[in-house]
């Protein structure tokens, strides 16, 4: 047995998430060696490039394996760690569902954080607590905590209420090696409308729902003042989900009689010519903000989510991509009861690289199930031989960073390089390399645009502009971490693809598809800016059931 999994051993038949976690990864650094032959044999340009980052890929994951070491030996649940001990209930928590527990929320993390780093235990009993201060960035906030567990007894009796709408539920900002477990997380405000179909007038452009009390009322006036028109969920009489069909609320509405409304769609996309409505299906109308998500997680490292449930989100259940190394284990995004039709407005869990999910369960998204990736920024002019500036706001790169440049058109992998400095310049940021960039980089400049803006890029996505050609795109590949692994996983109804894998070395294996578009993507969307695009990815052992 190696020393790294000798000392996972001690801990896992508490933390079992670690040793799979690190098996897994062990796999994907095993072929690691036979793929930098492979591409450096070929001889072209793409592969050289592969090559170069496959040996990146190669550091970055010992340097992985070192702290799986470090966290594995500070793991609070390991039998030979003295770990401190707290209980919410000593912080003033009432667990009542009326009272307002976010104070002591706020003094049971400040107590965690003052142990420095010292392996400790929040238990937080059984009830169901409410967290209703607004104005903050989420309810409960942790920051720069390290090497503690935050466990409820389990989802079903511990059970955690967010009362201001308009923040994310969990933020882990700069935590370490910290896990959250055994709870259960939803807004008290359902953040959707749903309603039953009366009547679909498709000339018109319009729909007679029965409104469903408990849910946003369609013309709430949160929804007039959203910049984009929401993309609704459609569900048969069975409560079967229809995936085939999308439609896009236009943010307007009005109350007929009794609890009829007549809602206005988006009759100028493609998808509405194949949207055919029927009396009895029902209607679910999101109010989807992207930037609150259930669960956050910024700037934080091996950190961990552990049998948690969510039941409604406005964005991604768990929106994680700003972290690095995360585990999901036995998580669940399902609907809060079984009347209510969606769980997450968006998708059920956003990864950056690094990410290990397993034994999870994501059911009724409104977007895909999972979607790892990094954004990549359209080059919009190259200046010398080894600066490239793109659109941004700066300070992202530091130097010896890796960054690589892929073709939009292809696909293909340009240039591998390490940024030597970044600074402001006319029109966006200038990143230099150390090494000279290749003359077929395709900028904006090249081909006749100033700007490519969020409106240009969605235009050409849902069809309502066409280009002949994109702009190169500049991505920092190890910003968060490498490799993916989505294990055991289920994947039901939802409007988008179950797993899509945007990046490199990825395990998806023994996961159950149900009533989706797609099950697996294994690629870079590159006219949404997403990728890069993967390579040493293994699909193997999935399920797809219609």
């Amino acid at each position: 047995m190696s020393p790294l999994l000798a000392v996972l051993a001690a801990a896992a038949a508490l933390s079992p998430f670690r040793d799979a976690r690190v098996a897994a990864f062990r796999e994907l650094y095993g072929k690691l060696p036979a793929l930098v032959a492979e591409k450096e044999s070929g001889g072209d340009r793409a592969g050289r490039v592969v090559a170069e980052m496959v040996r990146e890929d190669m550091r970055r994951m010992e340097r992985l394996f070192a702290s799986e070491r470090e966290a594995a030996a500070l793991d609070p649940l390991a039998p030979d760690v003295a770990s401190r001990r707290l209980n919410l209930r000593d912080f003033g928590a009432k667990g009542d569902g009326r009272t307002d527990d976010t104070a002591a929320f706020d003094r049971a993390v400040a107590a965690l954080k003052a142990f420095g780093g010292e392996p400790a235990i929040l238990d937080i009993p059984a009830g169901e607590y409410l967290l209703a201060t607004r104005g903050r960035r989420a309810q409960l906030f942790a920051q720069g905590l390290a090497n503690c567990i935050v466990r409820g007894e389990s989802p079903e009796s511990t059970r955690l209420v967010f009362g201001d709408y308009d923040a994310s539920g969990v933020e882990l900002a700069a935590c370490t090696n910290v896990t959250l477990a055994n709870v259960n997380l939803a807004y008290a405000e359902t953040p959707f409308s749903q309603g039953r179909v009366v009547a679909f007038d498709k000339s018109a452009g319009t729909a007679d729902i029965e409104w469903r009390e408990g849910t946003l009322a369609p013309d709430d006036p949160r929804f007039a003042s959203r910049p984009n028109a929401m993309c609704c969920a459609i569900f048969d009489e069975s409560g079967r989900r229809i995936v085939d069909q999308e439609v896009f609320f236009a943010l307007s509405a009005e109350r007929m009689e009794g609890e009829i409304y007549r809602v206005r769609f988006d009759t100028g996309r493609a998808s509405y010519s194949r949207v055919n409505l029927k009396a009895g299906w029902t209607l679910a109308i999101p109010d989807r903000d992207n930037s609150i998500g259930m669960v956050r997680a910024r700037d934080s490292f091996l950190c961990n989510f552990d049998d948690v449930w969510i039941r409604n989100s406005r964005a991604a259940a768990f929106a994680l991509a700003s972290a690095s190394y995360t585990t999901l284990w036995k998580c669940r995004v399902v609907p809060k009861d079984r009347d209510l039709v969606l769980s997450s407005n968006a998708d059920g869990v956003f990864v950056s690289r690094g990410a290990f999910v397993a034994h999870c369960e994501f059911r009724n998204m409104n977007d895909d199930g999972l979607n790892c990736l990094a954004f990549g920024r359209p080059v919009k002019r190259v200046e010398g031989r080894d600066t490239v500036v793109t659109d941004g706001a700066g300070g992202r790169c530091a130097a010896g960073d890796p960054m690589v440049v892929v073709s939009s058109k292809t696909g293909e992998y340009l240039y591998f390089g390490r940024v030597k400095g970044e600074k402001r310049c006319r029109g966006g940021v200038a990143t230099s390399f150390d090494a000279p960039l290749p003359d077929d980089i395709v900028s904006l400049a090249d081909i006749g645009l100033s700007e490519w803006t969020e409106k240009d890029k969605r235009d050409v996505v849902h069809g309502r502009r066409k280009v002949d050609r994109l702009a190169d795109l500049l991505y920092r590949p190890y910003s968060r971490g490498v490799g993916l692994v989505v294990s055991g996983c289920t994947f039901a109804s939802m409007r988008g693809t179950g797993a899509v894998v945007q990046c490199a070395n990825a395990i998806v294996e023994n996961c159950t598809f149900e009533n989706v578009k797609k099950s697996v993507e294994v690629a870079a969307r590159l006219d949404w800016q997403e990728g890069p695009p993967p390579y040493n990815t293994t699909v193997r052992g999935c399920a797809t059931h219609l």
